[in-house]
């Protein structure tokens, strides 16, 4: 009974509530409506509403003009209730989008899309991004012959179109966690004609594509290496690389790798015998084999677990030994 006069006591102090934020909000959403009209006789439709990063916290509102709907620009109401917007770098943007526009047909044709949810061009304060969909899979494996065709076609067409756009994104149509993103600097490729060219700078440029082939490259050395105790290769059978380039040279080759070693459960303690053994076949591997020399981190699991060890090769030669490490760190 208590508890139900409370409740009863409390309606009245959440309706006033409720009704303050409700008048608040739209007092807000009518501030930006009249800000842009006053400034630039514009009839806005606000698409969505949230809070900036940072602290502290100020309103942004996505808003786009009535006859527009492909001009999507940002109004901030700050904390201190200042209203600013982007509106002439988006104008900016939407020239780039007309002349975009006139080769979209052609780039459809290759089998890149527009998302209907996003815009075709991402604009941020120092750059303009093309973002397209691929609704077929991106294969690493099959890219020189399933898509480098067509990228080859892209590039050219985005040139022809005489947008100035300083990269486009490229994602396939997969599962979010497991959709592959790849993208290109359009000023980077200015001087490239052939496809041969334009492989050897997806390499030198996206992660994912560097990581496949070197992982082939060293595919032999690692055979060597592995034994029953440990694998590179997930249990899962998910993932294509045993190893992860994040960041490559010129050459495309990479230089700062993240790897993960599987080890047999109940191996990765000081009473496994072989665990020294395993470790230094595991460092000469990545800091003596594999060419040119990276930074490392190695990330050591056991199969069934879900609890990693974390080591870059920095921190390991701290250690006055192999030994010294696994007595340190490995129960």
């Amino acid at each position: 009974m208590m508890k139900i006069s409370k409740f009863i006591v409390m309606l009245p102090i959440i309706f006033v509530v409720a009704i303050f934020l409700y008048f608040f909000t739209q007092n807000d959403d009518r501030r930006v409506t009249t800000y842009m009209k006053d400034k630039y006789d514009m009839d806005i439709v606000i698409k969505n509403k949230g809070l900036t990063n940072g602290f502290p916290t100020d309103q942004e509102y996505m808003v786009y003009p009535k006859d527009h709907e492909d001009l999507t620009l940002s109004v901030i109401i700050d904390h201190e209730g200042s209203l600013t917007d982007n509106y002439a770098r988006m104008l900016e943007a939407d020239r780039e989008l007309h002349q975009l526009k006139k080769v979209m047909p052609e780039i459809e044709k290759l089998g890149f899309v527009a998302s209907k949810e996003d815009n075709l061009l991402f604009v941020s304060e120092n750059s303009i991004s093309a973002n397209l969909y691929s609704p077929t899979a991106l294969d690493i494996a099959h890219f020189e012959e399933a898509d480098l065709d067509r990228f080859f076609a892209l590039q050219k067409l985005i040139k022809q179109s005489g947008a100035t756009i300083d990269d486009v994104n490229v994602t396939d149509m997969k599962e979010v966690s497991e959709s592959t993103v790849l993208s290109f600097d359009v000023k980077s490729i200015e001087n490239v004609h052939t496809k041969e060219e334009l492989l050897f700078y997806m390499k030198k440029s996206n992660a994912t594509v560097a990581s496949y082939y070197e992982n082939k490259k060293w595919a032999s050395k690692k055979e060597k290496v592995e034994n029953d105790r440990f694998t590179f290769d997930s249990p899962s059978g998910k993932g294509d690389s045993w190893f992860n380039c994040r960041e490559m040279n010129q050459k495309g080759e990479c230089t700062n790798i993240f790897v993960q070693i599987y080890f047999k459960d109940h191996t990765l303690t000081q009473a496994n015998r072989y665990l020294e053994e395993d470790f230094v076949s595991i460092f000469t591997l990545f800091e003596k084999t594999i060419q040119p020399k990276a930074s490392i981190e190695y990330s050591f699991i056991e199969e069934s677990s879900d609890d990693s060890l974390r080591f870059t090769d920095y921190e390991i030669a701290q250690y006055a030994s192999t030994a010294d490490f696994i007595k340190r760190n490995f129960q």
